[in-house]
């Protein structure tokens, strides 16, 4: 069943707003915006940032007349897909490429004593999530990707 046209632009809305969240609970050191519940672990930023830039990919796709998110929409996705490679590559074959530990370095390095580091199957998730998106941004555009 199709989703009304409504639902198809407001469900998008609360990834953005819990990975804007999380970012402003990194940025002025609010602890219940960082983790939610209190005795979870903090989100990583890079995983907020994934988050917002998938979801303003979804309204991209489907919410076809919004003039601020079109034109980076193609650019955004491919940074998702390659920081998820990346942070995926480093946690599964010891890369060095720490992308995930790039916004709030030195927050990171003290949060409970060990390095705040995206989840294996998050990382995984961005990047399945990112081509999905990305082959239906070009579907959506009539284009083939056959």
């Amino acid at each position: 069943m199709l989703l009304p046209p409504l639902s198809r632009l407001a469900l998008p809305i609360l990834p953005i707003i819990v990975g804007v969240l999380a970012l402003i609970g990194w940025a002025w050191d609010v602890d219940f915006l960082k983790r939610g519940i209190s005795f979870s672990v903090a989100m990583n930023p890079a995983t907020a940032v994934g988050f917002i830039v998938l979801a303003l990919e979804v309204l991209r796709c489907y919410g076809k007349n919004i003039p601020l998110i079109n034109p980076a929409g193609g650019l955004a996705i491919f940074i998702v897909i390659i920081a998820s490679a990346m942070t995926f590559s480093d946690l599964i074959w010891s890369t060095s490429f720490h992308l995930d530990q790039q916004l709030f370095s030195s927050k990171l390095a003290v949060e409970s004593g060990q390095p705040n580091r995206m989840a294996p199957n998050t990382a995984f998730c961005f990047f399945t999530l990112g081509w999905a998106l990305f082959c239906l941004s070009y579907q959506a555009a009539g284009l083939n990707l056959q």
